[in-house]
């Protein structure tokens, strides 16, 4: 069981490493247009930084970035292309860091707390430990700490801004957000003019964001609004990002929310990535409902991943096995494995959550199936359409009996 814990903190540190060297390269190339300012020469800039002491953010006096910048930012990109294509690549971690402090040091006009933030990140995943070093007790308790100090370091974040915002009088009033609009040093006019002329946009994206951030470090940890609260914040930082012109900080937010991903959460990945099993779904074909819920599901399955059947006279053997009542009471939806075998058969409102977690479109709406399924709405929901399918289209040809599902 510990071992299996290390091997989800390894694989989810892999995935949150690879999101931070993709944006730590992006981030480096929007830096070269203006390289020769920011870090060759910078005559045009105010800050002064002294050669004086030792220090990681310092390594390169200023005389070495002036005439040697682009060989710095060459090093950088070569070690980080080198790190994307090579998984064993650990040991390269620390000098990927001080690189990365030091880049950063020397542009701090362009900078904001996402770089900041990406800084404390990339050094405790220097603590993470690769696959083949699992088995070392030392190595097992290193991996699950790193992992666990990230966590409390975003939920940290949140902690601070929220109570931050709770204290301000602009966000207790709900007004918080119409002057940060006004603002044209971060927005532009044409959302300035959108708040301006809808005040209740203030209210709602003021109150918006001091619930979530007050309350992510809190719900974050429960299963059944983790994903929910995932979700929320991948809407909060991006709309940062588009709106108020901070792509760094919006972006290194959502991908840290990689680092609270789980053993199901891996799975979905892996399966929507490798689609190992096709997922069998049967309806009835006597149902008009189900047949254009089919063909729906038909239409955005882009990884052709469905094996949509008639429930009443199924193509697949093993399915013709399941007493014919079994079958057309619910929507039936398994796997079907490499030998045509099926397997972890659902009913109902579970077997449609299977169809969302295996449909690569549909995947981002999982966290409103958390919820549903947790407070059993989802089920009383689907059996409240099944029991009235007559009058939402199904059609007088269909036969099929009440279900409780």
């Amino acid at each position: 069981m510990q071992n299996s814990k290390a091997e989800i903190a390894n694989s989810v540190f892999f995935i949150f490493r690879q999101a931070i060297l993709a944006w730590g390269l992006l981030h480096c190339i929007s830096l070269l247009p203006d390289g020769l300012e920011l870090l060759g020469k910078r005559e045009f800039f105010s800050a002064k930084f002294s050669d004086t002491g030792f220090s990681f953010h310092r390594i390169f006096s200023n005389q070495i970035w002036e005439n040697y910048w682009q060989v710095i930012v060459s090093i950088y990109c070569a070690l980080t292309l080198a790190m994307l294509s090579n998984r064993r690549a650990h040991l390269a971690w620390p000098v990927y860091w001080i690189l990365t402090l030091n880049l950063n040091s020397r542009c701090p006009e362009v900078l904001d707390g996402g770089n900041n933030l990406s800084e404390l990140l990339i050094f405790y995943a220097l603590f993470s430990v690769p696959s083949d070093w699992i088995a070392h007790r030392s190595a097992l308790l290193l991996s699950k700490c790193a992992l666990m100090l990230s966590q409390l370091q975003i939920c940290f974040v949140y902690l601070t801004a929220g109570w931050a915002k709770v204290m301000g009088h602009d966000w207790q009033s709900g007004t918080a957000l119409y002057y940060i609009f006004q603002n044209l040093d971060f927005s532009t006019e044409l959302f300035s003019e959108i708040v301006k002329k809808n005040i209740w946009i203030s209210v709602v994206g003021t109150y918006f964001a001091l619930g979530f951030q007050t309350s992510f470090p809190f719900l974050i940890w429960w299963k059944p609004t983790r994903r929910f609260m995932i979700l929320l914040g991948l809407f909060l930082h991006l709309g940062i990002s588009i709106t108020l012109g901070l792509p760094t900080f919006g972006l290194i937010m959502c991908l840290s929310y990689l680092l609270f991903l789980n053993s199901s959460d891996l799975k979905i990945i892996t399966d929507v990535l490798h689609s190992r099993n096709k997922v069998y779904i049967a309806i009835d074909s006597d149902c008009e409902l189900c047949k254009k819920i089919g063909k729906l599901l038909s239409f955005l399955d882009v990884s052709r991943v469905l094996i949509i059947d008639d429930a009443r006279n199924p193509n697949l053997e093993s399915f013709q096995e399941l007493p014919i009542y079994q079958r057309l009471s619910a929507m039936a939806v398994c796997e079907v494995n490499q030998k045509s075998q099926l397997q972890n058969t659902k009913m109902g409102f579970s077997g449609i959550e299977m169809i969302f977690k295996n449909l690569p479109l549909l995947v981002p709406l999982l966290p409103v199936f958390d919820l549903l399924h947790a407070s059993n709405f989802g089920h009383r929901l689907y059996g409240k359409i099944a029991n009235n399918r007559q009058k939402l289209g199904c059609g007088q040809s269909c036969t099929i009996e009440r279900t409780s599902l």
